[in-house]
């Protein structure tokens, strides 16, 4: 009696030989069924190794196709570094976290409308993560304005990174670019230039 290699040993009192049932062919059974029947012992063939295939040869990555990934790559992170959202302290002194998803965005901005209207002094939303509830209008403005600087930030910085991908020569220098490095004064906007020197061109 044996039990395969893979299955839960039956807890019976008996010890069982453990086996690896395999799939075979009707040639190999017929094989196997004749040497049974001729009494003949049969030795199991050690297991064949599969020839590995050979890896088809790397093309090289041209320059365009690497600038072409590094910039869909940084654009990804561009997005979700925004969508993660902002700190923004309110009235309540507390500091709150919302995120800034593209549904999030467009729900803000619709509420901001509303609050800088004066139609309503206070108007329902949420922080990332909690209940909804009833905001002053100036914490909504104060929410909007902190997204719109939060997001200029990224995409002017994003906008200036992508023009400094396209200038590089090199797959190398390309593949070394990260989310926040440091641009060239060349590559800069002068929107960019504006935000990392608090206002001033």
């Amino acid at each position: 009696m044996f039990h395969d290699s893979w299955m839960k040993k039956p807890d019976l009192g008996i010890d069982y030989e453990v086996a690896d049932v395999v799939q075979i062919t009707q040639e190999e059974y017929e094989e196997l069924y004749e040497m049974i029947e001729k009494d003949e012992e049969i030795t199991p063939e050690p297991p064949v190794e599969p020839t590995p295939e050979p890896e088809p040869e790397r093309e090289d990555v041209t320059v365009e196709y690497a600038r072409m990934l590094k910039t869909k790559e940084m654009s990804a992170v561009c997005q979700s570094m925004i969508s993660s959202g902002i700190d923004v302290e309110l009235s309540d002194g507390e500091t709150h976290h919302f995120s800034l998803t593209e549904y999030d965005q467009l729900n803000l901005f619709k509420l901001e409308t509303i609050a800088r209207s004066g139609e309503m002094t206070v108007l329902p939303y949420h922080e990332d993560g909690e209940l909804c509830k009833y905001y002053p209008a100036i914490d909504i403005i104060t929410i909007a304005n902190a997204a719109t600087e939060y997001i200029t930030y990224h995409t002017t910085y994003f906008n200036c990174l992508k023009h400094y991908v396209k200038s590089l020569n090199t797959v190398n220098d390309i593949i070394t670019i990260k989310y926040g490095c440091d641009i060239p004064e060349e590559h800069q906007s002068d929107v960019w230039k504006g935000i990392i020197n608090g206002g001033e061109s």
